[in-house]
C-alpha cells in the first residue's frame, strides 16, 4: 500500500467523522442548563394538580449561587426547591423529585439505573502517547459505537512515524 493510499484512506476516515459528528446531538456545554429528559416509566402517567399549601424553598440568593440563566434568575415567581450534583457514570442515571404535601419539603433521588441491553453510543476520545521502546509519540483515536450491556464496541485508529493502524475493538468499563 503506498504512502498516497494511506493518506486518502486516513482523509477520508476523517472526513467521515466530522460529517458524522455534525450530525449528531451534543450535550450543552459545561456551565448551561438544559431541560432534562424525561423517565420513561414517566410518558404515558397522567398527572394532576395539588391544592397549595406552603412549599420549602430556598431565598432567592439560591437562584444566582447555582448560576441559573438570567431569566429564570430575575424571575420572583420562580424559587429553587432543589439543587444535586450527580457524579458521572457510565451508568445512565435517573433523578426523581418528591414533594411532601404533609412537610413541604423536597427531595430529590438519584437512582443509578442498570445498562441497556442495546446502545447507540457517541462518545470517544482522542489522545497521544509515547512508545519507550521506540522512542516515538503515537496519535490515537477511538470512538465507541454501540454497546451491548456494559461491553462497548468501537474502532480504532493510531499514527505514529513508524506505523498506522486502524482496527476495531471491545472494552467493558466500570
Amino acid at each position: 500500500m503506498s504512502a498516497r493510499t494511506i493518506i486518502e484512506i486516513l482523509a477520508g476516515v476523517f472526513l467521515s467523522i466530522l460529517l458524522w459528528n455534525s450530525t449528531r446531538d451534543h450535550p450543552a456545554p459545561v456551565g448551561q442548563y438544559v431541560a432534562p429528559q424525561k423517565a420513561p416509566e414517566l410518558k404515558i402517567i397522567p398527572t394532576e394538580q395539588l391544592t397549595c399549601k406552603p412549599i420549602t424553598v430556598y431565598v432567592p440568593i439560591a437562584k444566582t449561587e447555582v448560576d441559573l440563566p438570567a431569566e429564570v434568575a430575575q424571575d420572583t415567581n420562580k424559587f429553587v426547591l432543589d439543587a444535586n450534583t450527580i457524579k458521572s457514570d457510565r451508568h445512565p442515571q435517573e433523578l426523581v423529585t418528591v414533594y411532601d404535601d404533609k412537610s413541604g419539603k423536597v427531595t430529590s433521588l438519584i437512582r443509578e439505573k442498570d445498562y441497556p441491553w442495546l446502545q447507540a453510543l457517541q462518545t470517544g476520545y482522542i489522545g497521544v502517547g509515547y512508545d519507550f521502546n521506540h522512542s516515538e509519540y503515537t496519535a490515537f483515536v477511538h470512538e465507541d459505537l454501540i454497546a451491548v450491556k456494559a461491553l462497548r464496541f468501537g474502532v480504532d485508529a493510531s499514527a505514529s512515524r513508524s506505523a498506522v493502524s486502524y482496527g476495531v475493538s471491545t472494552s467493558w468499563g466500570w
